[in-house]
């Protein structure tokens, strides 16, 4: 059992994860925000094939937000796209989610301003 969650830290949400060992919670690393000054918003969490966890979330401003995601090595997270995930880095991005496709790949989706409108956006990742 994997749990994700914001936390605050100094006014600002944070995000976090832990699993569950039959025993006790057990911290997956800190916090995993880019930018600890930069609120989080809506962390979204799926499971791959070997029961690690993929997280996807927005992370921001009301002048804009950056979608991000991470995937657990077993040791650390790994940051997928290498940073964020927006087609333009100047638009906002909301609602991010995640879930593992039939070949094991990452899917993040996520709505992003382009102008006036909000359009899908959907990345894959190899496994």
């Amino acid at each position: 059992m994997v749990a994700a969650w914001l936390e605050d830290q100094g006014g600002v949400d944070n995000l976090f994860v832990k699993r569950w060992t039959g025993q006790r919670w057990t911290s997956l690393g800190a916090s995993l925000n880019i930018d600890p000054r930069l609120l989080a918003e809506r962390p979204n969490l799926a499971l791959d094939a070997r029961g690690y966890p993929l997280l996807a979330w927005v992370e921001g401003t009301d002048a804009g937000r950056h979608v991000y995601a991470k995937r657990w090595t077993g040791t650390g997270w790994t940051l997928l796209g290498g940073g964020p995930l927006n087609l333009k880095t100047g638009d906002d991005a909301r609602s991010a989610s995640v879930t593992v496709d039939a070949e094991g790949r990452a899917v993040v989706a996520w709505c992003e301003r382009s102008g006036k409108m909000y359009s899908v956006q959907v990345k894959r990742f190899a496994p």
